[in-house]
């Protein structure tokens, strides 16, 4: 992006169809172009060097740089001229709700990559060493950090609860599902516990479409 509310020559110009249609979306709902520019430069450095978080701060500092600007370069469309600080805060809290039940679901397949999200600060604080976590040892130590985390979660999923108000009524019924969604991941990793760190938790079938059907029953309602 060029300046606010414009894309650049090359994007509405690419070859690549799905880039042309975003150039065009972001110039006419005039999406400020910070947005864009914050995300790909959070993809370049806050995701692209991902070693893992000291703290509770760095942690923050990555949603800020990558997970935030990601999230608002599609959603911030549905606001003519991008979001207002009470929209935007409201994605931001979204976001720390949605990166932390998606880090504690994913937890054994990021292990297997080399990727500890959890951080490095509350392994500490509960005497849980990384090959705990590698090694999906049942210990009382490991579980109390578990449990931690998911209230870390569900606190932050709480918090995030009036984005329905903020969002576009149009949008609404996603969202919600979206949320509903979270929820219900975050719940299966409660039920979880150290079996998070053998296998990844997923949405499953059954719950899923009942929660889509759910939203399509409710979607007058929004």
């Amino acid at each position: 992006m060029d300046r606010p509310g414009r894309g650049r020559p090359e994007d509405r110009d690419s070859p690549d169809p799905l880039l042309r249609a975003y150039a065009h979306a972001v110039d006419s709902r005039a999406l400020p172009a910070h947005w864009v520019s914050g995300f790909l430069q959070g993809a370049a450095t806050a995701e692209a060097g991902f070693d893992g978080f000291a703290d509770e701060e760095d942690f923050q500092g990555y949603l800020d740089a990558y997970a935030w600007p990601g999230v608002l370069v599609f959603t911030g469309l549905q606001y003519q001229g991008g979001p207002d600080r009470e929209q935007a805060a409201g994605w931001r809290r979204f976001v720390d709700a949605a990166q932390r039940v998606d880090f504690l679901a994913d937890l054994c397949g990021d292990l297997a990559e080399g990727r500890l999200c959890i951080p490095r600060a509350r392994l500490a604080e509960h005497s849980v060493t990384r090959a705990d976590l590698e090694q999906a040892r049942d210990t009382p130590a490991v579980r109390a950090l578990l449990a931690a985390e998911s209230r870390r979660a569900r606190t932050a999923l709480g918090a995030a609860h009036g984005i329905l108000d903020l969002a576009e009524p149009g949008l609404r019924p996603v969202i919600a599902t979206m949320t509903e969604l979270m929820a219900h991941q975050l719940t299966a990793v409660e039920r979880a516990g150290v079996a998070a760190l053998r296998r990844d938790i997923g949405y499953g079938l059954a719950a899923p479409l009942r929660i889509l059907v759910g939203a399509a029953r409710r979607r007058d309602r929004f």
